[in-house]
Formats: C-alpha cells, sequence, structure tokens
C-alpha cells in the first residue's frame, strides 16, 4: 500500500466519523497561536509544507489531494503562514509566518518573519487557517521583498493547481492558475478552505528578524537577498524545502505530522468570576 493510499484511508475513516483529521487534532490555547519567535514561525512553516505537499488534505466532494512538489522547484519563493480568527465572535483573522526566496544559486534564503493583516470575513466554523503562497515570477517576489505590501494592489492571485491523484497530473478545481504571479493554498482542519487571500497585506516583523539574525535594522531585502549569513539555528523548515527540491519522496528532515496551527481547535477561554 503506498503511502498516499493509506493517507486516504486514514482521512477518509475520520471522516465517517465527523472529524477529517481525527488522528491530528488538538487542542490549543489561542495564545499559543500568536505571532511569537522567527524560529518558532520556521517551525510551523515547515510543518504546514509538509502536510500540503506530502501529507495531503481533503477537498471538496471527499477527494484527497497534495499539492504536487513541482511547483515548489519552479517557484521563486514561498509565504508560508497561519491565520488566527481575532475572537471568537470575530469575522476577521490575523497571522504571521515567513517568507523565503530561492536566491540565483538556485538556494534558499534565510527566513525573514512576517505579520498578515486581513479584513476579508473567515470562513464559517474556521477558527485557524493554514495558507501557503507560491510565488511564481521574479517581479512579484521583488514586489513582496518591500517593508508592508498589499497583495491584492501588486500582484495577482488565484487558487493553487491541486492533482486529485499520485498519477494525475495538476489541475486547478478552479480553473487554470497559470497567469496568476501568486498561487494561494488553504486549509484548516485538514480540508482545503476557498478564501480570497488576495486582501491581505505582508507586514515586515522587523523586531523577531533583530532577534533571530542579532543584527540591528537588517531589512527583510537583506534577509532575502541573501546578504546575511543564517544563524546555525536546526530547524526543519530548510531541511523541508530541501526536500522538496530534491522530491525523492523522503521524509528524513521533516516536522512530525500534525503539527499545524490550521491542525488545531482552539479553546474558549472560560470565565472565572
Amino acid at each position: 500500500m503506498s503511502r498516499f493510499t493509506a493517507r486516504a484511508k486514514e482521512l477518509f475513516s475520520a471522516v465517517k466519523t465527523g472529524d477529517p483529521i481525527a488522528r491530528l487534532d488538538r487542542s490549543v490555547d489561542a495564545e499559543t497561536l500568536w505571532p511569537g519567535t522567527l524560529e518558532q514561525a520556521a517551525e510551523y512553516a515547515a510543518s504546514i509544507l509538509r502536510s500540503f505537499f506530502f501529507d495531503g488534505f481533503i477537498v471538496p466532494y471527499r477527494t484527497l489531494g497534495v499539492c504536487d512538489q513541482q511547483i515548489i522547484k519552479k517557484c521563486h519563493g514561498l509565504a508560508v503562514f497561519h491565520l488566527l480568527r481575532d475572537g471568537l465572535n470575530s469575522p476577521t483573522a490575523n497571522g504571521n509566518g515567513v517568507l523565503i526566496t530561492r536566491l540565483p544559486d538556485g538556494k534558499w534564503s534565510g527566513a525573514s518573519a512576517i505579520l498578515i493583516d486581513n479584513n476579508t470575513p473567515f470562513p464559517s466554523g474556521v477558527d485557524v487557517m493554514d495558507v501557503v503562497l507560491v510565488i511564481n515570477d521574479k517581479h512579484a517576489m521583488d514586489t513582496l521583498m518591500d517593508d508592508t505590501v498589499a497583495v491584492s494592489k501588486c500582484l495577482t492571485v488565484a487558487p493553487g493547481a491541486i492533482p486529485q491523484s499520485e498519477t494525475q497530473t495538476s489541475q486547478s478545481l478552479h480553473g487554470p492558475p497559470d497567469q496568476a504571479q501568486v498561487w494561494s493554498y488553504a486549509k484548516s482542519k485538514g480540508e482545503l478552505v476557498e478564501f480570497d487571500l488576495g486582501s491581505i497585506v505582508i507586514r515586515e516583523e522587523a523586531t523577531q528578524n533583530e532577534t533571530f539574525y542579532g543584527i540591528a535594522g537588517i531589512s527583510r531585502r537583506e534577509i532575502l537577498s541573501g546578504q546575511v549569513k543564517t544563524p546555525s539555528i536546526r530547524n526543519h523548515l530548510s531541511s523541508t524545502v530541501d526536500q522538496l527540491d530534491k522530491q525523492t519522496g523522503s521524509l528524513s528532515g521533516l516536522p512530525r505530522p500534525g503539527r499545524c496551527p490550521g491542525d488545531c481547535r482552539v479553546k474558549v477561554a472560560s470565565n472565572k468570576n
């Protein structure tokens, strides 16, 4: 039995019980998903990439999809983050994550911490969402190196391509995305989510970048252009994107499954009198 088939059976079995990721589900306090260190954001990003490009997720009509790793091999950069509903009854959500780019020598840059502002109403029943933005051209990547970027005003965004099985080629559920500068992928609790990501604003998290790299005033552009040496701190993000580039199917160096923010159920704080 292939890894893809085994994962499909696992997810479909969970669907019957009403919980599409019963094996992965865990409850956390909202505070644990608030913006933290760059190192923490990089670990979350690695887990999110694993879930999209290795483990798979449920797409409409209860089929199993997994993003084509070839997408990563061809892209110019990635923004990986999670969005968290601002409050129990809030219609909006904001988040944080990392931005990385492919350098001229083909290697990946260090990660730059980012904050996400979003004014689009969050889908009903969704508290946390994992998101990957695949940057498809150099102009788009150059634009995202600015300190603050209103995505819809600068770039074209379309839902990314998703193959229906291991043997099929990538095809978008929403039409061909070939002309878009950025492809977007979003999911929550193991299921693909339709959400307009063009309205988000990506801001630099300068404080966390300064703390991680140990350089006062370091800019996002300096980090993403490869001018700054990445601290020798072990994290799964670099090894995950390396495995995606190699496309060997190996899970070596990847984080454990089920660690995505979007796999979590957010606990509601109890009132104490």
